[in-house]
């Protein structure tokens, strides 16, 4: 992909998702649409799930990659219980973006909408449905086997209580399916190599994996939600815990370029 349509692509994205309610990072919606784009290059009908949609910033990301790709379609899964004529919302969104029509969405839980899905069919999912323990052990437990091999896996929140444990149990352990972790300002993203030969390069990352998911924690839980739900704090002290952030969790990581983070070496 040349320059020009890569900044066309970008500008697109940045449009479609002006207005659009929710806290989907501009950067981390830039990577979603690229994964739908370009994962797994082979299949020929790509198909991308997404569980929890909320106003539909994720899904325009996705259903993008899959449009500027020529191909494919987007599962959307979402009770759309968060606020009423949500679901009526994200339709709106999704057909002012111009890809309501990629798009399926299943008004369900994760866990009951995982049977309308084909085992081995999925080459991107996105996590970010329940942030509870129980919920996200549950959603990688049924969703890793629809995914096609080579694919890519994010999980939003990381940093989360309930998610970093779920991540640290189920992802960051020896031979983990889930190889290669980076960081895009607040989703983390894999690749799904099942059959991959595990090396000790792959033991560095997860040990890395691990130590980065308990820094982050300790600052999410102990720091970031106490500091920023304090009404009293002026704004110049929330903005220097978010530096001092980058002091705990930045050695644990290198910033290659752009707003990712790599934990790969």
């Amino acid at each position: 992909m040349n320059l020009q349509t890569r900044e066309l692509l970008r500008s697109d994205l940045s449009q479609a998702l002006d207005a659009v309610e929710g806290w989907l990072h501009p950067a981390e919606a830039w990577a979603l649409l690229e994964s739908a784009r370009d994962a797994c290059p082979s299949v020929e009908q790509p198909l991308a799930v997404e569980i929890g949609s909320y106003k539909g910033r994720s899904a325009i990301a996705l259903a993008s990659g899959l449009k500027a790709r020529g191909r494919g379609a987007l599962v959307a899964i979402d009770p759309f219980e968060m606020e009423q004529n949500q679901q009526e919302v994200f339709r709106h969104n999704l057909e002012r973006a111009g890809v309501a029509d990629l798009v399926e969405p299943i008004v369900a839980y994760s866990h009951d909408a995982r049977p309308k899905v084909a085992d081995r069919s999925v080459s991107v999912l996105f996590v970010d449905g329940s942030h509870e323990y129980e919920d996200v052990m549950q959603d990688v437990h049924d969703w890793l086997p629809a995914m096609v091999d080579g694919g890519v896996v994010a999980f939003n929140d990381p940093f989360w209580g309930g998610v970093a444990r779920a991540l640290r149990d189920t992802v960051a352990i020896q031979r983990s399916p889930l190889r290669n972790p980076r960081l895009i300002v607040n989703t983390l993203f894999f690749d799904y190599l099942p059959d991959a030969g595990w090396t000790s390069l792959d033991e560095v990352r997860r040990l890395r994996l691990r130590a980065f998911l308990k820094a982050g924690r300790f600052w999410y839980n102990r720091l970031h939600v106490r500091i920023t739900e304090n009404d009293r704090l002026p704004v110049w002290v929330k903005k220097l815990q978010l530096r001092l952030a980058v002091l705990l969790i930045g050695p644990l990581v290198r910033r290659p370029r752009g707003d990712r983070m790599s934990l790969t070496s």
